[in-house]
């Protein structure tokens, strides 16, 4: 996201609980985070698994230079050919 695009979202959710929810969540992953990258494991449900997440916690690790951040995501159903951050299967 760029600049413009973050000060409207926060100006559209200014008022809301979205922020302070948001920076609970991401207080609580810091204090949880394992000291290695892939460390933190990220599970979804069968029916709904959190790639979106999972991409924006990449993103963040990157630019943050905090590589813990990156998730690996356990999924159900694993395709020949995914990167290995997202081909994590419940039969590890």
């Amino acid at each position: 996201m760029d600049a413009v695009r973050v000060a409207l979202l926060r100006e559209v959710l200014a008022g809301t609980e979205w922020p302070r929810a948001a920076r609970r969540f991401a207080g609580a992953l810091r204090s949880s985070v394992v000291p290695h990258r892939g460390g933190l494991l990220l599970v979804g449900t069968e029916e709904y698994e959190p790639w979106h997440l999972a991409a924006h916690l990449v993103d963040e690790s990157a630019w943050s230079g905090i590589p813990e951040l990156a998730p690996t995501l356990v999924r159900h159903r694993v395709r020949p050919g995914d990167p290995a951050h997202l081909a994590v299967g419940w039969g590890w």
